[in-house]
């Protein structure tokens, strides 16, 4: 190929660590957080070939919303000509992170729309910096696994669904390593693809924390050498394990996939990289509205009981914005069905892009692990990496079989119907086609 077709690119590190005190997203009902153990950041790998640009955040947010994506993309946009759509903000969904202005369970504080305001500038000269030294690079690919997850979907006797361990459960355990360097043979970036939840330390940790995939990052940093960029999967039904309240369970897990990233870092052999192709599909997922007009209308009068001795007692503020959430999804829900009428869809972008000879597809929401294995198997590129978290947050997208059997992330998180798995795959493979070369 043209030396004019060689990849290039540029990696950048911010520090987002947010002002201890400011509320915490993940769980409900823990309050402002009361220190910071370790920093959150976000690291930048921009793309370059030719006239084309793009950027690829992976950030130590629980997730970002639409209306933080779109004004922080066009800010990258206007002042470092990457286009918007081709900015990806990869969630590494850490529920130890910060509470955002733009996010649904957000009560108006100041210092959260301070901290929000602030971080848009910090992503938008975070690019920038990098996409000013763009440079030729190599790229090598490898593929492990790690034992540091588990399904969490465990069925308790009466065959109700609870979150827990299951191990007989559906498990994708594949490690992806995109090994990045300069024409030097100098390490420029080290990409880890994933799958596992944020959750290490459980529902009563308070302070700040990036969770394994910081633990991780500092092993292979340290070892590696360059940055290291986690890109979380598809793990709605997937758990760190074992897990606890104490940061040695974060840490655990961040050294069983350092280990297997730093040896699969070994195994790739980066070759001269050419081409940067970008893609990108919307959809319109069918709205959840529970199996029937009797269960919606259970789910909405179980919600407003829970939400009115809530607000009785005093509870948390993100306690009381969760439950209002679900009280309007199972109010619509029962609303479409005395209707008779289909519920509101739920917008969704899935964007692909190709640099060298690896792609990275990815979509908003907490998928079910089987949805990512679909994708990746079904890839018309060997090496992709597959990110779930990324540009939005539509709630989770279990598989089908799964409204049958209920749980959380049925009953309680989901806003799309059982169609939602299907389209997402299709949707994903249409954008990877447009890809290749």
């Amino acid at each position: 190929m043209a030396t004019h077709d060689r990849l290039c690119a540029a990696v950048g590190r911010a520090d987002i660590t947010p002002p201890i005190g400011i509320p915490l997203v993940g769980y409900a009902g823990r309050g402002p957080s009361t220190g910071a153990h370790d920093p959150l950041t976000i690291t930048a790998l921009v793309l370059g070939c030719g006239d084309s640009r793009a950027a690829i955040l992976g950030c130590d947010l629980l997730f970002v919303d639409p209306e933080f994506v779109d004004a922080t993309s066009a800010m990258i946009r206007d002042r470092c000509s990457i286009p918007a759509e081709n900015v990806l903000f990869c969630c590494s969904h850490t529920h130890y992170g910060p509470l955002l202005a733009s996010s649904p369970f957000h009560d108006g504080g100041e210092q959260v729309r301070a901290y929000e305001e602030n971080l848009r500038h910090v992503i938008v000269g975070l690019v920038a910096e990098a996409a000013a030294r763009l440079a030729p690079v190599k790229i090598g690919a490898a593929r492990g696994s790690a034992s540091a997850n588990i399904n969490r979907r465990e069925k308790r006797p009466d065959g109700t669904i609870t979150i827990g361990v299951n191990p007989d459960g559906f498990v994708d355990r594949e490690v992806i390593v995109v090994r990045i360097e300069t024409d030097a043979g100098e390490p420029l970036s080290c990409i880890v693809g994933y799958q596992c939840h944020g959750t290490s330390m459980e529902g009563r940790w308070t302070e700040i924390s990036s969770d394994f995939p910081g633990a991780m990052r500092q092993i292979v940093e340290n070892v590696v050498g360059g940055r290291c960029l986690y890109v979380q999967g598809a793990t709605g039904n997937m758990n760190p394990y074992p897990r606890g309240h104490d940061y040695r369970h974060a840490r655990r897990v961040g050294i069983k996939l350092a280990g297997e990233a730093m040896k699969l870092w070994e195994t790739a052999v980066p070759t001269e990289a050419f081409g940067l192709k970008t893609a990108m599909e919307k959809i319109a997922l069918p709205g959840f509205r529970f199996e029937s007009r009797e269960r919606a209308t259970e789910v909405r009068d179980g919600v407003r009981s829970g939400l009115e001795k809530c607000r009785r007692d005093g509870a948390e503020m993100t306690t009381i914005k969760w439950l209002e959430d679900r009280l309007q999804r199972a109010g619509d829900a029962v609303a479409s069905w005395e209707k008779g009428e289909a519920m509101p869809t739920v917008g969704n972008r899935i964007h692909a892009v190709r640099f060298g000879p690896v792609a990275l597809v990815s979509t908003a929401g907490e998928l079910f692990a089987q949805i990512g294995v679909e994708v990746k198997k079904r890839s018309p590129i060997a090496d992709t990496l597959f990110a779930g978290y990324t540009n939005g947050n539509i709630g989770y997208v279990p598989i089908p079989e799964a409204y049958q059997e209920g749980g959380y992330e049925v009953e309680h998180a989901c806003r799309v119907g059982p169609e939602a798995a299907g389209m997402i795959i299709e949707a994903c493979l249409k954008a990877l086609s447009g890809v290749v070369r």
